[in-house]
């Protein structure tokens, strides 16, 4: 059984739910989870179609009588070790035909489900059910409900301001996701499909239950379009609120995500991050003719523009003509003291224009924008748009049959991801996932 199955298997099991409400399933998590998730697997299933595979649509509508697989909670806790899955039982007697005879009661009341090779272990009482799709601590159900119900429920997720309303609202799929020690609010984003497409909806909510307003962005300006290649694959840019940014914390999340290379990296850029007061920005187009799925720079045009004052910049330059001499590499500087690298198939441009710091594989020239980009970008704290057509996908999964086109825009509290297929007709987007990934993961 690979592991697509076994995730789409634990996800069907963990459903012993319904009858219950979602405030009295929030009542029996703890708050101090490091992360909740709210899926409806009867939505999913229904827009997967005829792509899930056949085990998991038969164990699907074996349970459909046990569990109400429209409410369904995955908790994460003990420092990312353990892996919970929890609902509410409807019918105890098909929940025994299609776990198998549960044990007598612990100490703590409840039954539990051996599983055998192919189940995760299951334990259940009061009507609600826990799976254990990955245990790695000594932590139990019991645990988890005395730390939830201590001082009359206050230690639940219910009682979480404003993240436990977000889990109790009907949706197909959601997750919030605790601070941790890095920022004490929660992280909530959920998944929709408007228009076969995937749309991401993310915010942040306060310890006031307050969703948290965007801090260190301002509107793009569109200026920088002045100078992007077009038709573009790639495009981002975003607003620097110059006096508002967090750098620390920015470092910190690359720390956590890449590690030390990538934080000592981030440090050795960040006094020049620093002198960003306005838009920054990076275009890039489409392959040259020919080299469709190809994924070599040279193929491409790109350009990067970053808003800062002149001296910044020509200090930004000349940082990086020290860099490349000791690197031995060939540069040449014009008296304007822009910089031109050539090597091999490479080359590049470092100069000022316009009020930008701006580095590109070729010579720009102020041209009429794009007004697809200009559209995009208009309005918004920060924006990223990219399209990889359906050759360049199948260079990474090659069984897929489409284009992937993303979206993504910064508001002042809510941030939005649009993942939309091309290339492939009318097929339901998830239906074509679901496809391209079992085929995969069955090569």
């Amino acid at each position: 059984m690979n592991i697509f199955r076994i995730i789409l298997l634990a996800a069907v099991i963990m459903m012993a739910a319904a009858c219950k409400r979602n405030a009295e399933l929030l009542d029996s998590i703890p708050a101090d989870a490091d992360a909740v998730a709210r899926i409806d697997i009867r939505r999913l299933a229904r827009e997967c179609g005829d792509a899930l595979p056949h085990d998991i649509s038969d164990r699907i509508h074996r349970l459909e009588t046990a569990v109400d697989l429209s409410e369904v909670f995955l908790v994460v806790d003990a420092g990312g070790r353990d892996v919970w899955l929890t609902a509410t039982v409807i019918n105890s007697d098909s929940l025994t035909a299609a776990l198998g005879q549960p044990s007598d009661k612990d100490a703590d009341g409840f039954v539990s489900y051996a599983g055998g090779t192919t189940l995760p272990e299951a334990y259940a009482r009061d009507g609600r059910i826990w799976v254990a799709v990955d245990r790695q601590s000594s932590a139990t159900p019991a645990a988890m409900v005395r730390k939830a119900t201590a001082s009359g429920g206050e230690g639940s997720m219910a009682k979480v301001p404003g993240t436990g309303d977000f889990l109790r609202r009907p949706m197909m799929a959601g997750i919030a996701v605790a601070g941790n020690g890095f920022t004490d609010q929660w992280q909530c984003i959920e998944m929709q499909i408007h228009d076969n497409a995937l749309v991401f909806d993310h915010f942040r909510v306060d310890q006031r239950g307050m969703v948290a307003p965007t801090a260190g962005l301002e509107p793009v300006n569109t200026r920088f379009l002045d100078y992007a290649p077009h038709p573009a694959s790639m495009a981002f840019a975003a607003g620097i609120d110059k006096d508002n940014v967090d750098w620390d914390g920015i470092g910190k999340a690359i720390g956590m995500i890449g590690g030390f290379t990538y934080y000592g990296f981030y440090e050795s850029i960040l006094p020049f991050l620093k002198e960003i007061d306005g838009t920054i920005s990076i275009v890039a187009s489409q392959p040259a003719d020919g080299h469709r799925g190809s994924v070599d720079i040279s193929t491409t045009r790109f350009i990067i523009m970053a808003h800062m004052g002149q001296e910044s910049a020509r200090k930004a330059i000349a940082t990086a003509e020290t860099y490349i001499v000791r690197l031995g590499l060939p540069v040449d500087k014009a008296a304007d003291g822009s910089l031109a690298l050539r090597y091999g198939s490479i080359h590049l441009h470092a100069a000022y224009i316009d009020g930008y710091l701006t580095i590109s594989n070729f010579v720009p020239h102020k041209s009429e924008p794009s007004p697809q980009l200009v559209d995009a970008m208009k309005g918004h704290l920060a924006t990223g748009l990219l399209d990889i057509d359906r050759a360049t996908v199948r260079r990474w999964l090659h069984t897929a049959d489409y284009g992937v086109s993303i979206k993504a825009e910064a508001g002042n509290t809510h941030n939005t991801v649009t993942l939309r297929l091309t290339e492939c007709g009318d097929t339901p987007i998830l239906q074509a996932l679901i496809k391209t990934f079992v085929h995969t993961n069955n090569d």
